[in-house]
């Protein structure tokens, strides 16, 4: 049984969400999976068992599917990270991260 107080993760998806920058996240499909990034850390990271992230899963396509019918279902497919660090330390911007070796090369 799991229990969310709604209001503390909803902050912590919307800081996320407020840390994107326009030139970063330009179109409707990148602004969803980066929602979609936020979410998944928000919630499906505090799921204990396959059954539940995959539940999780499951909905959150729905979700998509349903809410932004005119973006294809291809276009959110594989895995999608943000970090704040993604482009080297020295720039904070919060972006998308390209490879995961390039990732852990700044790690």
């Amino acid at each position: 049984m799991y229990e969310f107080a709604l209001l503390p993760l909803m902050v912590q998806i919307y800081s996320g969400l407020l840390l994107s920058r326009p030139e970063i996240y330009k179109t409707p499909t990148q602004f969803v999976r980066l929602y979609l990034h936020e979410a998944s850390r928000v919630y499906a990271d505090r799921l204990v068992n396959d059954k539940d992230q995959k539940k999780y899963a499951s909905l959150a396509e729905d979700n998509v599917k349903t809410y932004f019918p005119e973006l294809p279902s291809a276009d959110f497919e594989g895995q999608f990270t943000c970090c704040h660090f993604a482009n080297g330390l020295t720039e904070k911007v919060y972006a998308p991260v390209t490879t995961l070796p390039a990732l852990s090369k700044v790690l």
